[in-house]
């Protein structure tokens, strides 16, 4: 495991148990809605089979669970022990009825599904942890079958005037603190706006997704600026 993996592993085991509250707190509770579009993307193509990585404490794996009909089987994968047994706890106590959901402590870089294994493949809030984004990409077209959809949402920064001003702000002295009011963890709440800056984003972004070989390369921006979902076909 590489230097950035093992950062990033040991860092959500970390703050696995303040993991929700945090999303909730600094995005408002803009991420809900965030997820929701992923749900309505997936919702035309009827996946059965999806992987969802970075799957973390299992936000987008009970949505998918609860709004999408189509879906028989969930593999969430994800670095961080600490983030799946969160997950695992929510799936248990789940109040809707889970399709089979199978929970893997593996790099998204390197996963143990087959190739062509998958209907949809999502990805969200997590693909700048990668330590090699483009390797992660060319995973994901990997395990999609032949048509498969991908949808990853992620953070980014605002275009430019006063909404970047006002982001920088709040992204270089207010998350930080706030992760250490209330998570107890500056370092991991220094990182989070640290690697939004360094992730491409938006023309860049679906560059990349292209060069890993996938076509019909889209983005969308939600409000604000502060968070775009990509989505394409294997």
């Amino acid at each position: 495991m590489d230097g950035k993996s093992r950062y990033v592993r040991q860092m959500f085991d970390r703050i696995a148990g303040r993991y929700d509250s945090m999303n909730r707190l600094m995005t408002g509770g803009m991420d809900l809605a965030w997820r929701w579009q992923v749900i309505e993307h997936l919702a035309n193509y009827a996946p059965h089979r999806v992987a969802d990585l970075a799957c973390g404490t299992g936000d987008m794996i009970l949505m998918l669970s609860r709004y999408l009909p189509s879906v028989r089987e969930i593999v969430g994968v994800d670095l961080s022990e600490g983030m799946l047994a969160v997950a695992a706890e929510r799936l248990q106590r789940a109040v809707h009825s889970v399709p089979a959901v199978t929970l893997s402590a593996e790099n998204c870089q390197e996963l143990s599904l087959a190739s062509q294994s998958v209907d949809a493949v999502t990805c969200t809030l997590g693909i700048r942890n990668f330590s090699d984004p483009l390797q992660g990409l060319r995973e994901m077209l990997r395990i999609l079958r032949p048509g498969g959809r991908l949808a990853i949402l992620e953070l980014s920064e605002p275009r430019g005037g006063l909404l970047l001003r006002g982001y920088n702000i709040y992204a270089k002295h207010l998350i930080p603190w706030i992760g250490q009011l209330c998570a107890h963890d500056r370092s991991a709440y220094s990182y989070l706006p640290a690697s939004i800056k360094a992730m491409p984003q938006r023309e860049a972004m679906t560059a990349l997704i292209r060069r890993a070989g996938f076509r019909e390369v889209h983005y969308k921006e939600m409000p604000l600026g502060i968070c775009v979902l990509y989505t394409a076909e294997a």
